[in-house]
C-alpha cells in the first residue's frame, strides 16, 4: 500500500513539471517496486484521472465560468471567459487539424513498416536457428 501512496505523489509532483509524469510512475512503478509494466500503464492513467479531478475541483469555479460562456449568449458573461473558450475551441481544431494525419501517418506507414520489419527479423532469426540446428545433426 506505501508503493502506491509513494507513486501517486511522484504523479502529482512530475504531472506539473514539463517531463513525462506517466513515465516517471511506470520507470518508478516496474524498477523500484516490481510491478509489471501492464499494471504500471494501467496505475498511471488511473492516477491522470485523480489528476484530472484535481484539476477540475481547483479550477471549478473557472470551467463553470467557460461553460456559461459557451451556453449564454447574453451580456452577462465576462470578455476574459469569452477569450478563454475560443482559445479553448482553437486549441481543439488545432489539435485535431495535427493529430489525424499524424495518427494516420502513424498507423499507414510507422506501424506497418516496422510491423512487416519485425516479421522479417523472426523469420531471419528463426531460419537462422534451424540452419544452426540442422548442421549441429549433419
Amino acid at each position: 500500500m506505501i508503493e502506491y501512496i509513494i507513486i501517486a505523489l511522484i504523479q502529482g509532483i512530475f504531472e506539473w513539471l514539463p517531463i513525462s509524469s506517466s513515465g516517471q510512475v511506470i520507470i518508478v512503478s516496474t524498477k523500484f517496486f516490481g510491478i509489471s509494466p501492464e499494471n504500471a500503464f494501467s496505475l498511471a492513467i488511473w492516477l491522470h484521472l485523480g489528476t484530472t479531478i484535481a484539476v477540475l475541483l481547483k479550477f471549478r469555479g473557472d470551467y463553470l465560468r467557460i461553460i456559461k460562456a459557451i451556453i449564454q449568449k447574453g451580456s452577462n458573461v465576462e470578455e476574459s471567459d469569452i477569450k478563454k473558450r475560443n482559445w479553448i475551441i482553437f486549441a481543439t481544431i488545432g489539435t485535431r487539424i495535427t493529430a489525424l494525419p499524424l495518427y494516420f501517418i502513424y498507423q499507414t506507414y510507422i506501424f506497418r513498416c516496422f510491423y512487416s520489419y519485425s516479421r522479417r527479423l523472426n523469420y531471419s532469426f528463426y531460419l537462422r536457428i534451424i540452419n544452426i540446428n540442422w548442421h549441429n545433426y549433419n
